[in-house]
This record gives C-alpha cells, structure tokens and sequence, in this order.
C-alpha cells in the first residue's frame, strides 16, 4: 500500500522530455511508481487538469539566519521550493570568532534586512568554524533542503581572515600567503560537505 498517489496529473518529469499524463506513487516519502498506478493509498489526489513538477532549487536566499532558528525556510518551501541555496552575495554567518559578531550582525541585518535585535538574539552562535555551522544547523530537521556557500569576503574582506590572525598581521603578509589561508578555510568548509538534506 501506497502512502500517497497524485492521479491522472500532466507529468513534466524535469528531464526535457515531453509532458505526459499518468500517476505518481510515493512511499515514505519517495516516488517508487510513475505512469498507470493501480494500488492502494491511504491518500489519493486527483490532479486532473493540472501539471505535476519536481520541486525547485530556489537560488539566491539569505536564510543563513533564519536556518538557525526555524525549521520552515519560508516563503521559499510555501512556494513548490524544494531545496534552497543560501550564502549568495558572498556573506554567511560562519567562519566568525566570538569578538566579530557584532560586525557580522550589522553587515548580515542590511543583506537580511532582519533587525539587529531577531540576529542578536535568535542566532545561537555555537560555531565558529563553517563546518560547525553545518554541524549545528545538522542537528535540526528543516520542511525544505538546503545547500550553504561557503562565504567568499565578510565585512570588507577583514572578518574572515580573522579567523586566522589579526588585520595589522594580515597586511604584513605577503599576498600568497593570503591567498592559501583563504583556500585553507575554503578546503575546511568543503570538507564539511554543505549540501544539507532532509
């Protein structure tokens, strides 16, 4: 037996081939039969007269906030998103040392546009590394999946270099240097994979 079946519905599978009208079987959660389905469901649809569509990948979110705090990443899952990307324009919430937040609040509360005080008191901060923001944001179970960037240069390309050493050491350096802290930060971000799924 079925959980779900979405009968009779115009079927646009998302790989460029022609629509087609059938039925969609889903099992905990999971597609397992496309075309004429005849079983059972504790639930039937009918989707006569109306298209049936894979979920959307929603590309340019900021809710590296509200992920902290919410486990609907709305409007986006209100709307057929069914993962959403977040850490565009370059700025997320992580890596950040516990004497940046404030900087990192004020930059992110004009990107956001969510007030200082919701950042300043929704957001946990128990990482400072972005590799513990994904653990973090791991432990929670969210409506939509989501993929986090890994930031590219936060509050005028001071914040994330930080992380490793002061501005006055950084302007001595050399730009090589520079240059493999930044791609050491980004190989630690990766290594987290920051592809988050339901």
């Amino acid at each position: 037996m079925l959980d779900l079946i979405i009968k009779n519905g115009e079927i646009v599978d998302g790989n460029g081939a022609e629509p087609f009208r059938g039925d969609l079987g889903i099992k905990n959660g999971v597609i397992t039969k496309v075309g004429e389905v005849s079983d059972t469901s504790e639930k039937i649809i009918d989707a006569s007269g109306l298209k049936v569509l894979p979920g959307f990948v929603d590309i340019h979110t900021h809710y590296d906030g509200q992920v902290t705090w919410s486990n609907e990443l709305t409007p986006s899952s209100n709307h057929g998103v069914t993962t959403a990307v977040m850490g565009n324009c370059g700025v997320g919430f992580a890596p950040c040392r516990p004497e940046d937040k404030e900087k990192l609040i004020s930059l992110m509360e004009g990107v956001e546009d969510i007030p200082h005080p919701v950042l300043s008191e929704g957001l946990p901060w128990n990482w400072e590394t972005f590799p513990e923001y994904l653990d973090s944001l791991s432990e929670r179970q969210y409506d939509i999946d989501f993929a986090a960037q890994i930031p590219q240069d936060l509050c005028g390309s001071t914040l994330w270099e930080s992380v490793v050493q002061t501005e006055k050491q950084l302007r001595r350096k050399t730009y090589g240097k520079w240059l493999l802290l930044r791609q050491n930060l980004s190989e630690r971000g990766l290594s987290a994979f920051p592809l988050q799924e339901r």
